[in-house]
């Protein structure tokens, strides 16, 4: 067994043989005490040599085992420290080697360092990478017959030469399998997969089964061996990742690496250019929880970018913050969707809120420009306006969309959204009627926090104006809720929303209402209304329309006397030439115009999207050239829809 030396008071010297403990030696009065430890038979068996002083014939040092000091770390930041990591490894890797540590020092590399399958504790050491390739190799053992993989932690790896968004990796992290480790900070963190014969001799086919903890870092990557391609042996699966700040994402390589749990992150871009960005361009049933994606629009960034390949499968990011309710209600995903792009080549995968996971959102109103809207119809339908555009009112300050009364309950949230034409603003105003079980009326309290919303005898209301933000009460309390509105006394609402007091600023292709619900109560069986809704013909029309567009064999009832219309001609093209205002024929997609008869009602969509110009066919087409009626009030752009239809 190896002889250990501790020097402290003088007296005799003790000198014991048991490998596990310490003996006393005991120097003259007056001798420095430091206490010194000798080479411990894991660092001869690794081929070290400690001598930088004698006791006896014992060498010592006064840095303990595994302590990068002890093989000759200097740890000024200038001196290269690559080979005492090297020594420190190789020791730890044996039977009874020693945790690999180096206090609170910066040490500097100025080659490769492989750490694999040591146990390391450098949390409070700073590395720096002063190498150009790949700066440190970590992990351990994917051999089955080595899948206990002692636990490492870092503190600080960044580099000095280059940057962390150079050509190489700063960490890379090799056959973790069933591994902990633990990465305070860095620049380039990649799990890398790779069944090449390592030059160390320790297996790096997988990473797999393993639980990392990452700080901060620029770049996460996940990739294998380019070589052989297409292998289903390099794989990095079912780890589990916690993570705090990082701006960029890649899996990668020749495996669809499945079935890895990611929590938490905020991604945003580290400089005013570069946005923060995801990208799946390999990978299948990855789950990435409470994900924050952030960015600052005046310092120049830009919102954090979502890549999914073909090669991509079933892969669900949940986003867990949001900056103000318009974004929770109307948004895709937390942030504005104006900002955070999505773009989805693969099958199943998925950019959601969070909470999506609890909450129901249910429709229980829709408008849309596509819906059937005639220009003689009878009832609430006369207060539509028919547009190929946007949904329109005849005049001003008219109700477009009444729901039937639904159930409410604590914590509801009610609202509307818009999706705006060409990001004019839109002008459209909701209100909100309460009543009890009995179905009389309820008075909510009035909103606190909130100029906009008002309460009234039983309803609440706003002119709400915004580019395709939703728009919401809250049914609970709170400062930006409407006090005790699901309360005892309230059980049921109706929502009416009604155009602006400007008609021309209703401009949404479309209008939801709808209730996002956290209880597990369902929406009352009332449904919707049929007000602004597609419905079933026959349609009550008071005459033949002139206006508006429907179906091949829609049908039309005149209330007057029941004579039924049908349509018999219902062609849905485009411009194929462009229009300018006061023309007198336009030029229609190419063999549309053997579809077109004489006497068509033409409906033409302006370049002002909330204006449709309706007229009829003046004669036969002359192939795709159609002479009108009546000449467009503005100028058309090639591509914009032009609808004909015929009634019989």
């Amino acid at each position: 067994m190896t002889n250990f030396y501790y020097l402290t008071s003088p007296g005799t010297p003790a000198i014991g043989t048991d490998g596990l403990e310490f003996a006393q030696l005991y120097a003259p009065a007056g001798t420095a005490v430091d206490p010194y430890f000798a080479i411990t038979q894991a660092e001869t068996t690794a081929g070290l040599s400690i001598q930088p002083g004698i006791v006896g014939q014992v060498a010592y040092t006064k840095f303990e085992p595994g302590d990068v000091r002890r093989y000759g770390a200097v740890g000024d930041g200038v001196t290269d420290d690559a080979a005492a990591f090297t020594s420190a490894a190789a020791q730890s890797k044996e039977s009874g080697g020693a945790t690999v540590t180096g206090g609170t020092a910066t040490y500097l590399f100025g080659s490769q360092v492989n750490m694999r399958l040591a146990e390391v504790d450098l949390r409070y050491s700073t590395i720096d990478i002063a190498y150009d390739d790949v700066g440190m190799l970590i992990g351990g053992n994917r051999s089955p017959l080595n899948n206990v993989n002692p636990e490492q932690r870092y503190g600080t790896v960044l580099r000095s030469v280059g940057t962390d968004s150079s050509a190489k990796p700063t960490i890379r992290i090799m056959g973790a399998y069933g591994q902990h480790i633990h990465i305070h900070r860095s620049g380039w963190i990649q799990l890398y997969a790779d069944t090449d014969t390592q030059p160390d001799g320790i297996a790096a086919g997988a990473c797999a089964y393993s639980t990392f903890w990452f700080n901060r870092g620029i770049t996460l990557e996940w990739n294998t061996n380019p070589s052989p391609a297409g292998s289903t042996t390099q794989w990095i699966n079912e780890n589990t990742f916690y993570l705090n700040r990082f701006s960029h994402f890649i899996s990668d390589g020749t495996y669809s690496h499945n079935n890895n749990r990611l929590h938490g992150g905020n991604f945003e871009a580290e400089t005013d250019i570069i946005p923060a960005t995801i990208d799946f361009v390999k990978g299948t049933s990855n789950l990435w929880r409470d994900l924050r994606f952030e960015f600052n629009s005046g310092a120049g960034q830009t919102g954090c970018e979502f890549t999914f390949s073909n090669a991509t499968h079933y892969n669900r990011i949940e986003g867990a913050w949001t900056s103000s309710s318009a974004d929770w209600l109307g948004e895709y995903i937390y942030g504005n969707s104006n900002f955070d792009k999505v773009t989805d080549g693969g099958v199943g995968n998925s950019v959601v809120r969070a909470d999506d996971n609890y909450k129901r959102t249910f429709i229980i109103g829709a408008l849309s420009a596509d819906d059937v809207v005639l220009d003689t119809a009878d009832g609430d339908y006369s207060e539509r306006k028919p547009s190929l555009g946007t949904v329109q009112v005849k005049t001003a300050n008219q109700t477009i969309l009444l729901t039937r009364s639904f159930r409410v309950y604590k914590n509801d949230i009610i609202g509307f959204y818009t999706e705006t034409q060409n990001a004019v603003e839109p002008g459209y105003r909701c209100t909100i009627y309460f009543r009890d079980a009995d179905g009389k009326e309820v008075a909510p309290q009035k909103v606190v926090g909130n100029a906009d919303i008002t309460g009234g005898d039983n309803f609440i209301g706003a002119n709400m104006t915004g580019i395709g933000s939703g728009h919401v009460f809250r049914t609970s309390d709170g400062p930006s809720g409407v006090l005790g509105l699901a309360g005892d006394a309230v059980v049921w609402a109706q929502v009416k929303i009604i155009s602006g007091s400007v008609r021309t600023n209703c401009t949404a292709k479309e209008v939801t209402v709808f209730v996002k619900r956290t209880t597990g109560n369902e929406i009352s069986k009332a449904g919707v209304s049929d007000i602004g809704m597609y419905r079933e013909s026959p349609e009550p029309v008071t005459g033949v329309p002139t206006e508006g567009f429907a179906p091949l064999g829609y049908e039309a009832v005149r209330v007057s006397d029941g004579t039924r219309y049908r349509v018999v001609t219902s062609v849905d093209s485009a411009l194929a030439v462009a229009a300018t205002s006061g023309s007198g024929s336009i030029t229609i997609t190419a063999g549309d115009g053997a579809l077109v008869t004489s006497g068509d009602i033409v409906g033409i969509l302006n370049d002002d999207d909330y204006i449709t110009d309706w007229t009829t066919v003046n004669g036969a087409p002359a192939g795709d050239v159609i002479t009108l009626t009546a000449n467009p009030t503005g100028n058309c752009a090639i591509g914009n829809r032009v609808v004909f239809m015929l009634w019989a």
